[in-house]
């Protein structure tokens, strides 16, 4: 019985700490936050694109920046635990985005986000519409 107990205590405390350093909530924002970002979308018909931005991600919003053009942008992100998705929202004056990306790797210094789905002024765009997978390195 004590065997028994030792192994659920060890395993319950394995558990606790693999879970707080895989949370994308808390690594997004350690350090200084800064991660460089490469997004790989393919639009069928028309072709695969990279994308390039260096993204300071803060308590539940941030700034990226394309690093082709230097233009940034504010967004506000909230990570849902249970369904391991984050949901990144950008207003570009009359402009709102919404994306929802799956969490599908996470390290202490990398993540890959891979696209589920999103709206661009309430147009609802799928998996259908292009792919993308976001890879994020800490900076």
């Amino acid at each position: 019985m004590k065997t028994t107990i030792k192994l659920f205590i060890i395993t319950a405390i394995v558990s606790l700490i693999t879970s707080c350093a895989k949370n994308p909530e808390k690594l997004l924002v350690k350090k200084d936050g800064i991660w460089n970002a490469t997004a790989v979308t393919t639009i069928p018909g028309f072709g695969t694109y990279t994308d390039a931005n260096e993204i300071t991600f803060t308590d539940g919003g941030g700034t990226s920046k394309d690093i082709s053009t230097g233009d940034v942008s504010t967004f506000t992100w909230v990570y849902d635990k249970k369904n391991e998705v984050i949901t990144i929202t950008t207003v570009d004056g009359a402009d709102t985005y919404v994306i929802v990306n799956k969490v599908s790797e996470v390290e202490k210094d990398s993540e890959k986000w891979t696209f589920v789905n999103g709206t661009e002024n309430g147009v609802i765009f799928t998996t259908s519409d292009f792919t993308q997978v976001t890879t994020l390195t800490r900076k």
